[in-house]
């Protein structure tokens, strides 16, 4: 799938791969996401998942951007290819700890916790 490619590295002191990617698992109609694959990519009625894929494939880490492709091309079939292959058959698998992709900051820059923080306030 083109665009996954791109996904940012690990951070360097992580562990094991960023991404882990299950091809076979795309493909297989029994144990995998197989038929959510063929509706999504190759029924000419559902344009707007493939146009849903093609636009989060651009957008990379940008979270502004995919709420934009979902809302542009959000359909059934959208979302039911990508619960598949991220969710319920995990073609596509991402380390459980989002440390290890840079999304939490620890170092200096990290934004500080404000002390006795009210959040009813």
């Amino acid at each position: 799938f083109p665009g996954f490619t791109e996904l940012p590295p690990c951070l360097p002191w992580s562990k094991g791969p960023c991404l882990a990617i299950n091809g076979p698992c795309f493909a297989d109609e029994v144990n995998g996401c197989g038929k959510a694959s063929k509706e999504c990519f190759a029924n000419p009625e559902n344009k707007d998942c493939i146009k849903g894929m093609a636009c989060l494939a651009k957008c990379g880490s940008d979270t502004t951007c995919s709420t934009g492709c979902f809302a542009a091309f959000g359909s059934d079939t959208f979302t039911g290819f990508l619960g598949c292959a991220l969710e319920d058959k995990k073609c596509l698998s991402f380390p459980s700890d989002p440390k290890l992709l840079g999304w939490l900051d620890d170092g200096p820059n990290a934004p500080v916790k404000i002390a006795n923080f009210d959040t009813t306030s």
